[in-house]
């Protein structure tokens, strides 16, 4: 969890994307960061394929539930991850329902905290650092 809106996050942020399914790694905090989005291929009900749109090339990966952390609902093990992060983290009441709308991290991140505490308060309380 992030304390404060400088704080550098890993996002992997999948959802359907009008006929397709695609999504987005991000690494950043609120103010800053970098994203890859992709196209999403299931092959299975546990692997996919990421086709990273700005390299164009495929990565093939697996998912594997893990048990959350204290504060989280769900959890997954992304193996084959470009980025190199194994472990993602979520609470239910993050999800992304929101077919149509755009996939601006930072953006979800603001709308997101408007219905959790904790990142409410991480994200609009200002720190000295």
């Amino acid at each position: 969890m992030p304390t404060g809106p400088r704080d550098q996050i890993d996002a992997f942020v999948l959802t359907d994307v009008g006929k397709y399914s695609g999504g987005s790694f991000y690494h950043g905090s609120l103010f800053r960061g970098v994203h890859d989005s992709f196209k999403w291929t299931t092959k299975a009900k546990d692997r996919g394929v990421i086709h990273i749109l700005q390299t164009q090339h495929d990565v093939e990966v697996r998912t594997q539930p893990c048990k959350p952390d204290r504060g989280f609902d769900q959890c997954i093990l992304l193996e084959g991850d470009p980025k190199k992060i194994v472990r993602y983290q979520s609470r239910k009441r993050w999800a992304i329902p929101r077919k149509g709308k755009a996939s601006d991290v930072p953006a979800l991140l603001l709308e997101l905290s408007e219905d959790d505490e904790d990142l409410e308060a991480a994200f609009m309380t200002p720190r000295d650092d």
